[in-house]
């Protein structure tokens, strides 16, 4: 074996390997698409929440929410 070459490194990484480059870029494609829709739903869904609608019905509506 000989010294580390950046020639060898090259070859490996980009010639011999191109199909796992080609799975790495579709991964990070469909992870950033994935990840855009769940903050679109996420912003859609603000204010439509009904996990506290209970606690939020319970406040009378003269009184101002965040001092209450």
């Amino acid at each position: 074996m000989g010294t580390f070459t950046l020639s060898y490194t090259l070859r490996n990484v980009f010639i011999k390997h191109k199909d796992q480059w080609i799975i790495f870029a579709m991964c990070c494609y469909f992870g950033s698409c994935y990840e855009r829709q769940c903050y679109h739903k996420a912003s859609m869904m603000k204010g439509h929440s009904k996990m506290f609608e209970h606690v939020s019905s319970a406040i009378p509506r003269n009184i101002d929410p965040w001092k209450y």
